[in-house]
């Protein structure tokens, strides 16, 4: 079952990861988003379309908790219960240009990546 969740996981960030050939080929792509994404046995972290970060976790007997940080500032923070898995959308959109801290724990396992927002001929996301 372990191995069907991940096959799933990575099948599903795959597609997450193909630009959008038609926004592409004419022009209309208003954004973009890095392909950048984290894969962990407990859960999933990768930029969707429409500039969500899109978080995906395996059932566990356990609570994860989800923050947005900007410097000090917490911006956002959510516990979520894992026993049934679960999934997550952040819609980024409205944040500003800027480097973010988005910071996973689960248990005792901690996923750190920064998220940077920034401005070129169109806005951009990117997670490393």
């Amino acid at each position: 079952m372990k191995t069907l969740i991940t096959f799933a996981m990575a099948c599903a960030l795959s597609l997450a990861a193909q630009p959008d050939a038609r926004s592409a080929a004419d022009g209309t792509n208003t954004s973009t988003a890095k392909s950048s994404y984290v894969v962990t046995d407990k859960m999933a972290m990768y930029m969707s379309s429409g500039n969500k970060l899109q978080l995906r976790f395996s059932k566990l007997s356990a609570m994860a908790t989800v923050e947005v940080l900007n410097g000090p500032r917490t911006l956002y923070r959510n516990s979520i219960d894992l026993r049934k898995g679960a999934n997550q959308l952040l819609d980024l959109s409205q944040l500003e240009a800027g480097s973010y801290t988005i910071q996973v724990s689960i248990g005792k396992q901690t996923t750190t990546k920064t998220l940077t927002i920034g401005w070129n001929s169109e806005r951009s996301f990117q997670l490393s």
